[in-house]
């Protein structure tokens, strides 16, 4: 789940990382999760965490890549 979720995101942005600094307006859109803002639902530990971790990355992204780079975070809900 954390290298699917987490991991395989991180690696997607950095593989696309060098064509996003050359663009004007670049935006990383990354899918989280209702449950990474309140885990509610039972034996879904690994997949909260994941969607946590993601929601996380792209924090940190938005604060080390800004203002170049727009990153933001859908978390739907049930």
């Amino acid at each position: 789940m954390i290298d699917i979720n987490l991991t395989g995101m991180f690696i997607v942005v950095r593989a696309c990382l060098p064509w996003l600094e050359r663009a004007t307006g670049a935006t990383i859109v990354n899918l989280g999760s209702g449950q990474s803002l309140l885990p509610d639902s039972p034996n879904r530990t690994a997949y909260s965490a994941s969607k946590g971790g993601v929601l996380n990355l792209s924090r940190a992204l938005a604060a080390e890549l800004a203002p170049g780079i727009r990153v933001n975070t859908g978390c739907p809900g049930l």
